[in-house]
């Protein structure tokens, strides 16, 4: 015995995808409705029905801001190589990454000593004075606690170059008794410098300027080495510490 089917389907109905729950469903011929709501075509004596229709969200706008977002961080990046690359004291063409790692670190850089000038690119630092010990700096209420102890490094910076120059304190590094590398707090050297405000800010050709390097350390650290650049991987200027 052959049974056939009540109700014929045709290929086209099933193959379309069930609605989504709140998604109305349109039938051929019949106008796509706007977000917001859908009407209904009664039958015969029936009441017109009115259904919620949401509006979607564009995936390709979502997107727009991602791709803003990374070309930005693109033109910046690109903006930080080409002054350390093109700008006052500019790395040469060529060299390598290991060599720029090099550079950072001081392991190319001119040894200096406290007290006496010594330059690279176009500053020349003089390191004067090294305190370590204290647990903040700045005003007692709001200022910087040390999660060690602060050492405060004081030095002059004096742009000997043609062009106005801003001494950055993230290129600057120091080493222990141990070979252990420090990098300077900003925060607390923008509450230690409060009374030197051309420290931080652009040096103008044939200008000094003094102020304070600060480095968190853990308590009884002996910073024995303040590695100082114009700019980040350029060679550098090593600078021996002691106590003062």
């Amino acid at each position: 015995m052959t049974f056939e089917p009540s109700v014929s389907e045709s290929p086209s109905t099933l193959d379309e995808p069930a609605p989504e729950p709140g998604e109305a469903v349109v039938q051929p011929g019949q106008p796509v409705p706007e977000p917001g709501e859908a009407v209904v075509e009664p039958d015969s004596g029936q009441a017109t029905v009115r259904i919620p229709v949401p509006a979607r969200a564009s995936r390709r706008r979502a997107l727009w801001p991602r791709v803003a977002g990374g070309f930005t961080a693109a033109v910046l990046l690109g903006g930080i190589a080409a002054f350390t690359l093109n700008g006052p004291g500019a790395i040469e063409a060529g060299v390598t990454a290991a060599e720029l790692d090099a550079n950072q670190r001081g392991d190319h850089a001119v040894t200096g000593a406290m007290g006496e000038p010594a330059r690279d690119g176009g500053f020349e630092f003089t390191v004067t004075a090294m305190t370590c010990g204290g647990e903040r700096v700045g005003p007692a209420a709001y200022g910087a606690a040390a999660q060690g102890e602060f050492c405060l490094i004081d030095l002059t910076v004096t742009n000997i170059g043609t062009s106005p120059t801003a001494f950055l304190d993230m290129p600057q590094l120091a080493r222990d008794a141990e070979d252990g590398v420090h990098h300077p707090d900003t925060i607390a050297g923008t509450w230690a410098n409060q009374k030197h405000p051309d420290f931080t800010r652009s040096i103008g050709p044939g200008h000094t300027v003094k102020g304070r390097l600060v480095f968190d350390v853990p308590r009884g650290t002996r910073l024995t080495t303040l590695v100082l650049h114009e700019v980040m991987f350029s060679r550098g200027v090593r600078v021996p510490l002691r106590r003062g």
